[in-house]
């Protein structure tokens, strides 16, 4: 029997939310911490590499191994530029490279390549489980910023603050 979708979707955005919650990523609000935590965990160098599009796409939050091994998670230069595909009022250019960053991370943890098309393919589960821990990655960044040290109960409902911890 097939799920609808809804219910599909939802299965991933558990199971994703299941897998960092096991990481015990901590209180942080920049980026640069998370990357080393993450570094920290896979027990791997993770460096977050600007690349300039040459010929073809570059495939944002793509991740690179290194000749010694370390990781680097490929970041177009025009992340930091305002999203071509979402509006601004919606994405702002900042949030918008932070959550190409959490890509990259999620698929450090999935140890999961981009795909060599450049384009994300959403029709396979584990992309849209990378895409949905990308996202709580990056919510998990600005809630912590906008939620105070004070001991919290974090569960994901709409009432409560979502952090993954």
């Amino acid at each position: 029997m097939r799920l609808p979708w809804r219910r599909r979707e939802r299965t991933e955005w558990d199971w994703a939310l299941k897998t960092l919650r096991s990481l015990h990523i901590p209180r942080t609000t920049h980026i640069d911490d998370l990357v080393a935590h993450f570094s920290e965990h896979l027990d791997r160098k993770i460096t977050v590499v600007p690349v300039e599009p040459v010929d073809g796409p570059v495939i944002n939050g793509a991740l690179e191994q290194w000749p010694d091994g370390s990781l680097a998670i490929r970041v177009d230069v025009r992340a930091g530029d305002p999203c071509p595909i979402i509006p601004t009022q919606l994405l702002s250019p900042d949030r918008y490279r932070r959550h190409v960053i959490c890509r990259g991370l999620a698929r450090a943890v999935y140890r999961q390549p981009a795909p060599i098309t450049g384009l994300t393919d959403y029709t396979h589960p584990i992309e849209r489980e990378i895409e949905a821990a990308a996202t709580l990655l990056a919510h998990h960044l600005e809630e912590c910023a906008r939620i105070p040290d004070e001991p919290i109960t974090y569960a994901l409902t709409g009432r409560r603050p979502l952090l993954l911890r």
